[in-house]
């Protein structure tokens, strides 16, 4: 007759041989091709697979349920599986430096944080990006965009945007609603303006425009409250607006190779500006030392 004593401790060693079992089945977490992955399913939180010349991604890829981390830059794919985009629990997909021109619904990707689709062809936001509600990071830089779609602005957790070396004519107004960003590069893009809706971002440290085809900028830039770095370097600029000066935390200012004569006079109120930059315009030394008594405290370059 077994008694209550026996029991307790066949149940204590039953449980010690599982928590074994399981350690002993899931002491590698890092898998460096799909095929090898497959083997420790369940256990494989990152799976690597850069520069390794690969044209095409198996769509077994979809049975990694708990990787966190897929990394596959710098290989050759011009599409990829749809199983891709049903890992729910990764939390970064990097696909820079490939050949993609499209990609397949990531709606399935619930948890992902930092997306990564530098350095491709890719001419649209891939599909199911509403579904996308915990994305903090997203580079589509170096790729073909002419235009962004409506749905990037359901990414109201991103805080980081970088758009930069595209070909990019405007900017959706539904960027207004992504309140949580703080770093936006649109540098090297075809912007003639920018969408007045730029003011509802109120947590905005940096804006780099350099080297696009704005004119003007719209008055609500003085809006960005909290605006550290602004650059408008190399575009069509022939004035600032009087609201700039309302930007009291900005500390770099680039404003080199534009069409400027002057500075609105509200720039003497930047009082945390360090730098200004302002090389490559159409000033005379009276308005330069103009502006260097305006802002004694600065390092004005011109």
């Amino acid at each position: 007759m077994i008694n209550k004593q026996t029991v307790v401790l066949f149940t204590i060693v039953a449980l010690l041989m599982q928590g074994n079992y399981a350690f002993a089945q899931c002491n590698r977490e890092v898998a460096y091709s799909v095929q090898e992955a497959i083997k420790d399913s369940l256990c494989i939180k990152r799976l690597i697979m850069r520069v390794q010349r690969m044209e095409q991604l198996s769509s077994h890829i979809g049975a990694l349920r708990n990787v966190e981390l897929v990394d596959l830059q710098k290989n050759r794919f011009v599409t990829v599986p749809g199983e891709l985009g049903t890992l729910s629990k990764t939390k970064q997909l990097v696909l820079s430096s490939n050949k993609l021109k499209r990609l397949p619904s990531l709606s399935g990707m619930k948890s992902l944080r930092i997306l990564q689709l530098d350095k491709n062809h890719l001419v649209e936001l891939p599909g199911g990006f509403e579904a996308l509600g915990e994305l903090q990071t997203l580079d589509l830089s170096y790729n073909n965009f002419a235009s962004i779609g409506d749905e990037i602005g359901s990414a109201e957790k991103l805080s980081v945007l970088n758009l930069s070396f595209n070909h990019i004519l405007y900017l959706p107004e539904s960027i207004g609603r992504m309140k949580s960003l703080e770093f936006v590069n649109l540098s090297y893009n075809q912007l003639t303006r920018l969408p007045g809706d730029l003011s509802t971002l109120r947590k905005l440290r940096e804006l780099d425009v350099t080297h696009n085809k704005l004119k003007e900028l719209p008055a609500e830039i003085g809006s960005l409250k909290n605006l550290r770095f602004l650059s408008l370097t190399e575009n069509e600029l022939s004035e600032l607006p009087k609201e700039i000066g309302k930007l009291k935390q900005l500390e770099m200012l680039v404003i080199s190779s534009n069409n400027l004569t002057t500075l609105p006079r509200s720039v003497k109120r930047l009082r945390s500006l360090r730098t200004l930059i302002a090389a490559d315009n159409k000033f005379t030394e009276q308005t330069k030392n103009k502006i260097r008594k305006w802002l004694p405290d600065t390092e004005v370059i011109f």
